[in-house]
């Protein structure tokens, strides 16, 4: 009789110890997975509104980061954002459209804005050496101080002061296109010679 109730006691030590156990376990096992084991878990809904917030404020503010498998950034659309100061030298950009933009003091040295639309953009001291232009519409937009040494503007549609105030500093040729920055502006019909 000893012997049973004996074996009864160490029956119930042992379930009352395992059960201790998984009480104290059980916590640090939840926190490890988040999941819970399947259980569903309210938090999560809020987690991934809030990465998706933080997603999005970061391509809002690094619009140039995601970039398909060409190496072209995904966003193609810039309307009002202020991109003084960015380095998109080499940067494929045809087709892209901007309005209303800032790129002031911009380096966009090789990049590629052929068949782009620049609405009243601001390229005040930009960097645009080598810059493809072909056939873009640059209306209403200013390029006051910026370099255009070998820039390719050829076909692209510019406001007459603005076009004239470059063929004034056009130089160079463009090293993608072969195209004379000078000729490319059209300069020769407004009877505008380089350093006048």
């Amino acid at each position: 009789m000893q012997i049973k109730q004996f074996f009864d006691w160490f029956q119930a030590s042992i379930i009352s110890f395992i059960l201790i156990i998984g009480l104290t376990f059980a916590p640090c096992a939840i926190a490890i997975y988040p999941s819970g084991g399947g259980l569903p878990d309210k938090g999560l809904e809020r987690s991934l509104q809030d990465s998706k917030r933080i997603t999005d404020s970061f391509k809002e503010e690094f619009p140039f980061y995601e970039r398909d498998e060409n190496g072209k950034p995904i966003t193609s659309e810039f309307v009002k954002y202020d991109l003084s100061g960015y380095d998109l030298s080499g940067v494929d950009l045809r087709g892209a459209l901007f309005s209303v933009t800032t790129l002031r003091r911009a380096n966009l040295e090789g990049a590629d804005l052929e068949n782009s639309i620049a609405y009243a953009t601001h390229f005040e001291e930009a960097n645009l050496k080598n810059a493809i232009f072909k056939n873009a519409v640059l209306s209403k937009s200013f390029f006051m101080s910026t370099k255009i040494d070998g820039a390719d503007f050829t076909g692209a549609i510019i406001d007459d002061p603005q076009r004239e105030a470059m063929c004034k500093r056009a130089s160079g040729t463009n090293s993608y296109t072969g195209a004379d920055t000078y000729e490319s502006l059209d300069c020769l019909s407004l009877d505008i010679r380089p350093g006048k």
